[in-house]
């Protein structure tokens, strides 16, 4: 399996991984932060979809945390947090 070495990254990869560090280390709220990350990655992938699920450690429920869908195709299924509603 080959590896990317620093100097293999594009300038956008390294600037997706810049902005992503800082959310990460803003003083944002948990869902704030899945929230951009997604968009990010979203933006950044050009993907259909991005969803996370975070394990409730008390539950061990798995839970929707953060979602964006980019398409409207009618095949696609966009979930959505029933928590939320």
């Amino acid at each position: 399996m080959a590896t990317m070495s620093i100097g293999d990254a594009s300038d956008s990869q390294v600037s997706v991984l810049h902005r992503i560090s800082n959310i990460v280390s803003s003083d944002l709220t948990l869902d704030e932060m899945l929230g951009e990350v997604v968009g990010l990655t979203v933006q950044a992938t050009a993907c259909d979809a991005c969803l996370v699920y975070l394990i409730e450690h008390e539950t061990h429920d798995i839970i929707l945390k953060a979602s964006q869908c980019r398409t409207r195709r009618p095949w696609t299924i966009c979930a959505s947090n029933p928590a939320r509603a």
